[in-house]
């Protein structure tokens, strides 16, 4: 029994110098929602409505350079479009799904209920028998994109102070907007409604050309031979737009790290601890 005692008299005294020796601890925090959806939390997410205004598409991106000709094939697919629109309906629903905060309905039971309710003239009763409170209805308003290649000197140069060559960039961006609303199913009315904008571009070194190779001949090396899909700049764009209608309607676990006050050596309440060692 003596031996127990003093194993937790040492255990408690470890436990007092590690609390002692951190000069920080880790606090969680619920931060609400900035709506209150407290009385909706039966959500259903409808599809993204894609931007239907047509487009210019490139099956490939040209630049004509004195007796050079640069073809770079492009990935982005004609249906752009529906890509980004599908991206976003999904990845909004996996993060409304991840805040454990909603009974969700998804995208695809959503717009059967829709479509069912529309031709039989009861959508609200359809949704109510379901459960439903309120839908979130989401749709991409403007989508852009360009594409091309352009030269710039190379900023080494030779003995004369002259270029070396050129080097070929590809240019990509991108432009969304996105307006989401949240309806009360019961009321048919507005809960909340909102919309974002955004744009992202990137550039791409495509090729190098030497006047001199170190051979005393010129040279042209081809660094990407297809350029990369928009997608990915796309997606940039919806991750930041789907994060702010997450915090918008559903509460969010934060993480900080709290000071601790110095501890004193000895503590009064454990002043009889420290004399049994």
């Amino acid at each position: 029994m003596k031996n127990k005692n003093k194993l937790l008299i040492v255990g408690v005294l470890c436990s007092l110098l590690f609390v002692s020796c951190s000069t920080t601890v880790q606090v969680r925090n619920l931060v609400p929602s900035e709506v209150n959806m407290g009385a909706y939390k039966n959500l259903a997410v409808t599809s993204c409505q894609p931007f239907n205004n047509s487009i210019y598409w490139s099956h490939k991106i040209t630049e004509i350079d004195l007796d050079r000709q640069i073809d770079l094939p492009s990935l982005t697919p004609m249906s752009i479009q529906t890509c980004v629109a599908k991206y976003c309906q999904d990845a909004l629903f996996d993060s409304l799904e991840d805040s454990k905060f909603f009974t969700l309905t998804d995208p695809e039971l959503t717009s059967d209920l829709i479509s069912v309710g529309n031709n039989l003239g009861n959508t609200k009763e359809l949704f109510t028998k379901k459960g439903i409170n309120a839908i979130l209805a989401t749709k991409i308003t403007y989508l852009d994109y360009e594409e091309y290649l352009y030269k710039k000197d190379k900023t080494e140069t030779d003995s004369n102070g002259d270029s070396i060559g050129k080097d070929y960039y590809l240019h990509q961006e991108v432009a969304i907007n996105l307006s989401y609303s949240v309806i009360d199913v019961l009321q048919n009315s507005i809960i909340t409604t909102g919309s974002m904008s955004d744009e992202e571009e990137k550039e791409t070194l495509v090729g190098t050309y030497l006047i001199d190779d170190g051979t005393g001949s010129p040279s042209y090396t081809q660094h990407l031979n297809m350029a990369p899909a928009l997608g990915n700049l796309f997606t940039v764009c919806i991750d930041g737009f789907v994060e702010t209608i997450r915090t918008k309607l559903a509460p969010v676990w934060t993480q900080t790290n709290v000071s601790l006050m110095k501890n004193s050596p000895k503590l009064d309440s454990v002043e009889d601890a420290y004399k049994q060692v």
